[in-house]
């Protein structure tokens, strides 16, 4: 068992594994009068790298506050990270990160897997040269929830910063209050078998869902295209009806 998971108050470590440990199936959109929402939530959060464990605490959010409602929903780690996973150069390597982040409604008892064990994607910051690499699950409904462990480019690898947000199928973050019903709609849904097989479903889910995003920004950006042309004409045809008029005065 992950350690952070252990020093979780007041769970049944059975059902919460039963939630935790299969990946959620992704579910309708919530409907317009759903369940209560969670007045908090507990984050059982553990980053590993080749085997050493370099972050595991538990995060408290207060979920009932009208800024975390507002606000895009964003949980943060605040617990020291340990300085460096590894001595040597060759052996940093975001890629080989695996975190284990459970969200709990201490109310319900009910858990969620918010994040995938192995990175979807890794990518660099070009202005800082930072490295991140994002864990993530669709959980439906058109939203995915996304952690995210932020690397530096020095030495030793540090982890700077991890994170959790929820983002729309536009990529754009969700309010706290819609990713909030997000989050209570999956965990309640049904899950998905077993881990292994969960997890390769899971990641061709979150690559579809990327996929449908790229068509969706190039539709997007070939409709505005167009428009603007359009636009275009319509002002070049009204300048020569203009001053076809004026010549034939």
């Amino acid at each position: 068992m992950w350690p952070a998971v252990r020093d979780l108050p007041c769970v049944d470590h059975r059902a919460l594994f039963a939630d935790a440990f299969p990946v959620p199936c992704p579910v309708s959109p919530p409907t317009p009068t759903p369940q209560p929402l969670p007045a908090r939530l507990v984050s059982a959060v553990d980053l590993r790298h080749a085997g050493a464990c370099v972050l595991s605490c538990v995060v408290g959010t207060d979920a009932a506050s009208d800024w975390f409602l507002g606000a895009p929903f964003r949980v943060d780690v605040d617990a020291p990270l340990h300085e460096g996973f590894a001595s040597s150069p060759a052996a940093v390597a975001p890629a080989d990160l695996e975190l284990s982040w459970v969200l709990v409604d201490p109310a319900t008892g009910r858990a969620l897997s918010a994040a995938s064990r192995r990175a979807v994607s890794v990518d660099r910051k070009w202005l800082t040269g930072d490295t991140v690499a994002r864990f993530a699950v669709v959980i439906g409904g058109g939203v995915a929830l996304e952690a995210a462990v932020t690397c530096d480019d020095g030495r030793y690898g540090h982890v700077r910063e991890v994170s959790l947000r929820v983002e729309d199928a536009d990529g754009a973050g969700v309010s706290g209050r819609d990713g909030l019903a997000a989050v209570a709609a999956a965990m309640a849904a049904p899950r998905r078998g077993c881990r292994g097989a969960g997890e390769d479903a899971a990641r061709v889910r979150y690559e579809d869902f990327v996929r449908e995003r790229r068509v969706r920004k190039e539709w997007k950006a070939r409709r505005e295209g167009i428009l603007d042309l359009c636009c275009s004409g319509v002002g070049a045809a009204a300048f020569l009806g203009f001053l076809l008029m004026l010549t034939f005065r």
